[in-house]
């Protein structure tokens, strides 16, 4: 055999070895609860791009990391709520946009499955929120548009305006 194919077979060898050390098989997992999984798999555990449906009909689909949803994915709710955002440790953590059947909306940030930081909610009557929030709660600086126009800009504590202050 030459040296030219030796290291042909060599590089080719080391190529799929690689390939078969990283490679996650896509498979089935069916819980105990009824929970089912059906996606990547490493180690029995999801791992990497996959689907987790709930017996209640709830579902999450995106990335998974040692058998917990993180990175980026969707979960909805049979009454029609919907996540789509970062996930850490199966819970929505970072950037994320929360929308309910009846067209209220929630963007912006999320700290272990609550409104956290800066966001903006808006109702279907028209009301919008901007500003911080704490525990899911308007918390801190915001404003609060109303249907009418009315505008509270200024401090929220517990989702409530700390003063009867309002801009028009």
């Amino acid at each position: 055999m030459r040296k030219g194919s030796v290291v042909v077979l060599l590089l080719l060898f080391f190529s799929l070895t690689l390939c078969f050390l990283v490679y996650a098989e896509a498979g089935t997992i069916n819980f105990p609860d009824g929970r089912k999984y059906v996606g990547e798999v490493e180690d029995g555990q999801p791992n990497g791009q996959g689907t987790l449906t709930f017996p209640d009909g709830r579902k999450f689909v995106g990335e998974f990391e040692d058998g917990k949803a993180s990175g980026k994915g969707t979960f909805t709710w049979p009454d029609g709520r919907k996540y789509v955002g970062e996930y850490e440790d199966s819970l929505p953590n970072g950037k994320g946009t929360l929308t309910w059947p009846d067209g209220k909306k929630y963007v912006g940030d999320f700290e272990d499955d609550k409104l956290s930081g800066k966001g903006t909610m808006t109702w279907p009557d028209g009301k919008k929120y901007i500003g911080e929030y704490e525990n899911s709660e308007p918390n801190g600086k915001g404003t609060l548009t109303m249907p009418d126009g009315t505008k509270y800009v200024g401090q929220f504590k517990n989702g409530r305006p700390t003063s009867s202050r309002s801009d028009e």
